[in-house]
């Protein structure tokens, strides 16, 4: 039997929220996280893609903002829409509660940001990059944050956050509360949990790797030149929202004008657009506005858009973990959705890479998984690397050139070589030159022809031609 928020303890005002926003009864993962985050643990979790993530750690954190006065919550994830999102969440879900939120994201006016800092938020939802700006600018309220939330942090480490991540750690007060959310326990994870959180607890609802067994996926096998018109194919049958996911910005653009030229209601986003631009096409593509949205693996992850009934893989990611993300983005909450590939032969060898990795990726005994001992581990095999590479290092230092003379240069002229070959070599004029000592200008040589001209159009020769 699911849980109803009436048996969390939680206050009558926030379960009417939740009864407005749609939540009744809680998912697993928000069963599992919410009662040990208010009891005061620290607590890392894995869970698959459209699971309530979000939720499970809003609903503890506004019931406990509405009961100390002083402290604030901080939750960090790793793109500007995801961050958007949650704040957009935070205030549908605290209504009459009277906390303040900021978002802290690049795109935004900095000016903007500080305002809004300065009325004291105690709720603060943003990226790494800007909230470490905060920091840097001594405008970031750091001793009164109880609360951390790090949401998708193997997207955020992915992304090369690592730096950034661990001065925001080092920074917060030592006395605070730490949820880490993300799709996969990697190394890189685990290390950072076992480094800053104390003794979490450790729920894995279900592997974030592992696709949802409502998604039906199909496999449509074209030519790169005819993919657009398979896609076209495709869209002409489907009427409800499908979300197409390309490789590059120039072919989100691509897949737009054509589908465009096709009388068909389509957009399409990525990192190359201005957040204005970004934010309006997504909440166009919420409201209805248009059916079909062309995206980067920008939208792979986070971003929460009901009812996608389709989800086509234009181009196939370069990362083979990142396809489950995408085709995540429909089958949610327990619903029915649908995963379109196309497949040229360019594809093969990438999706041969997906094919093994879905099969080769089996669910892992999480509760019986040691974070102290995986940490030594991780670090002696970060240990071990590192004393490679100084001996390579060592290697690459014996083999130095020897030291400079002050002996000349030696120009060696180029023998036997073809006259293409020749305007190759360094100075295209049939010369190579070999360092021993500090490089000598090189004077090009002139011709016969080119000496006769300048005899004859001499100062002298010209002066006689002119008084004649």
């Amino acid at each position: 039997m699911q849980k109803t928020f009436n048996n969390f303890g939680l206050s009558k005002k926030l379960v009417l929220n939740l009864k407005e926003q749609g939540f009744i009864t809680a998912t697993e993962v928000q069963e599992q996280t919410i009662e040990p985050f208010l009891d005061g643990s620290d607590i890392i979790a894995c869970a698959k893609t459209g699971s309530g993530k979000t939720a499970a750690y809003l609903i503890p954190i506004i019931e406990m903002l509405s009961k100390e006065k002083d402290s604030c919550a901080l939750v960090v994830s790793p793109t500007r829409e995801l961050a958007q999102q949650i704040s957009q969440v935070f205030i549908s879900l605290s209504k009459d509660f009277n906390i303040k939120p900021a978002l802290l994201t690049g795109g935004k006016m900095m000016q903007a940001q500080l305002r809004r800092l300065k009325q004291n938020p105690r709720f603060i939802s943003g990226t790494p990059g800007r909230i470490n700006d905060h920091i840097s600018r001594k405008t970031f309220p750091l001793d009164k944050i109880k609360y951390v939330v790090w949401d998708e942090t193997d997207r955020m480490l992915e992304l090369g956050f690592f730096e950034q991540i661990e001065n925001i750690l080092n920074k917060l007060p030592k006395e605070k509360q730490s949820f880490m959310l993300s799709a996969t326990f990697n190394k890189r994870v685990i290390k950072l949990a076992s480094q800053y959180l104390i003794e979490p607890k450790i729920i894995s609802v279900s592997k974030g790797n592992e696709v949802p067994t409502l998604i039906k996926q199909e496999i449509v096998d074209t030519t790169g030149s005819y993919k657009l018109v398979a896609l076209e194919k495709i869209l002409k049958e489907v009427k409800d929202r499908v979300l197409i996911f390309c490789a590059t910005h120039a072919s989100t653009r691509e897949v737009c004008n054509y589908l465009r030229k096709k009388d068909m209601l389509v957009r399409f986003i990525n990192g190359a657009l201005k957040q204005k631009q970004r934010d309006k096409t997504l909440k166009d593509f919420k409201q209805g506005d248009f059916n079909i949205l062309c995206a980067t693996d920008l939208a792979a992850r986070g971003l929460d858009i009901d009812d996608i009934s389709l989800v086509i893989n234009y181009e196939l990611p370069l990362h083979a973990q990142e396809y489950i993300h995408r085709i995540g983005r429909t089958g949610r909450f327990n619903k029915k959705g649908k995963a379109i590939t196309l497949l040229s032969k360019a594809d093969k060898p990438l999706w041969k890479e997906i094919k093994t990795f879905l099969e080769t990726n089996k669910e892992q005994e999480q509760k019986s998984f040691d974070l102290k001992e995986n940490f030594k581990q991780d670090k002696d095999f970060t240990f071990i690397k590192k004393q490679v590479k100084q001996v390579k290092k060592e290697e690459v230092k014996k083999e130095v050139l020897p030291k400079r003379t002050k002996e000349k240069t030696k120009i060696l002229p180029t023998e036997n070589l073809p006259k293409q070959e020749q305007t190759k070599t360094d100075n295209s004029w049939g010369f190579k030159k070999v360092y021993v000592g500090k490089p000598l200008k090189i004077k090009k040589e002139t011709s016969k022809k080119a000496s006769s001209k300048n005899k004859f159009y001499g100062k002298k020769n010209f002066n006689k031609k002119r008084r004649k």
